[in-house]
Formats: C-alpha cells, structure tokens, sequence
C-alpha cells in the first residue's frame, strides 16, 4: 500500500495524491440493468452496522472528508501487514476517514464474527494486543447478489480496469475466475473485487 498525501500551504484541511489504491471494478449485465437508479445516489448516502452491531457508520457524517474503503479479513496471509500499515495510515493522517469491511468471499478467510474478529486481532493477528484505530463494519459480501450497496454503486461508478494482462491471468487456467475454491458468489463478472484487502478512496 502506497500513498503520497501532502497538506496545502494555508488550508487545515489534507489533501491527498498520487494514492495506489488497486481495486477492480465489477460490472455485470444484472448490476447494469440497475445503472440508472444506482447513479443517482452518492457513495455518501450509504451506511454500515458497526462490528458487534452496535450502531451504524453513516458515510453522510463523513462528508467533506477523505473516505479509503477496504475489505479486510483475519485470517489471511496479508492480515498482519495490511492492519498494522492500515493504523499507521490513520494515526499519520487523522483527517482521512478508514473503514475495513470484514468479508468471507475470498478463501474463507473471515469465518469468525462480531467481537471474535477483534479477539483474534488482539491475539493472533496481528496480536501483540492490536485494537485497529479505524472503523470496522459488520461482515458484508462485496460480490454477487448480496453484495453491500455501497459496493454495487462502486462498481457503477468507478472506471472500468484496463489491465488487459491482468484480466487474461485471471482468466486462464488455474487463474482467479477458473478456481473453484475462490468463486463463492453468483453472479460473476470478470471485475469483480478479486481478495482481501483491496481499496476504494473516494471524496
């Protein structure tokens, strides 16, 4: 994870660039039919349960701010790294709104729920008594039918990948779309989120 934020001479407020955020952007023939009633909502709009459901993360108190999306898991090989790189973000830059989404589409990597996700966190990984300083939400799909909204309208939204190499990887033999462990949600489009970790930045 990269970024390169600078703060503008004379505004209090951050702002943020040259930031590398990969994520793939899903488009479907059945998320298509639902463009035009998606669009006219702002990302702003939706909201989260908390993890452990007690309450709910409205991104519309978020409004004039930076906003970085990621769907997180605790049982990955990338658990450690991206949470501890994840704190460090938000402590370096208080201004900028994090909000990890836990989600089990990708190798099962999230079977556990509501405060055990933070156990483990605090325990196993990263452990070392690890509390996130950052928004965690309750578990959510981010592909096929229930899918979170917030993610259908992301999909509609952001522009479409061009990584030609990439997709055709994903799609060969043994690749992303090909292995069976991996597809846990219909439908399926080529752009779909493709595993942990990946991130939305928006304003």
């Amino acid at each position: 994870m990269e970024a390169n934020f600078a703060e503008k001479d004379g505004d209090t407020r951050q702002h943020y660039n040259n930031v590398r955020l990969p994520i793939a952007v899903p488009v479907t023939d059945r998320v298509q039919e639902k463009q035009s009633s998606m669009q006219k909502k702002k990302a702003y709009q939706f909201s989260f349960r908390k993890l452990g459901g007690n309450g709910v993360i409205r991104l519309s108190d978020f409004s004039d701010k930076v906003i970085l999306i990621v769907n997180v898991a605790s049982h990955c090989n990338a658990t450690t790294k991206e949470y501890i790189e994840l704190n460090r973000l938000a402590q370096q830059y208080p201004e900028l709104v994090i909000i990890g989404c836990p989600c089990n589409q990708f190798g099962h990597q999230e079977n556990l729920n509501g405060e055990e996700i933070l156990t483990s966190l605090k325990y196993i990984r990263p452990g070392n008594n690890f509390t996130p300083n950052f928004e965690l939400t309750e578990k959510i799909e981010v592909n096929g039918a229930k899918a979170h909204p917030l993610y259908n309208h992301l999909r509609l939204s952001l522009p479409f990948p061009s990584d030609r190499t990439l997709i055709d990887d994903m799609a060969k033999p043994g690749g992303f779309y090909t292995h069976p462990m991996r597809i846990v949600w219909m439908p399926i489009s080529r752009t779909d989120v493709s595993w942990n970790f990946e991130k939305v930045c928006f304003q």
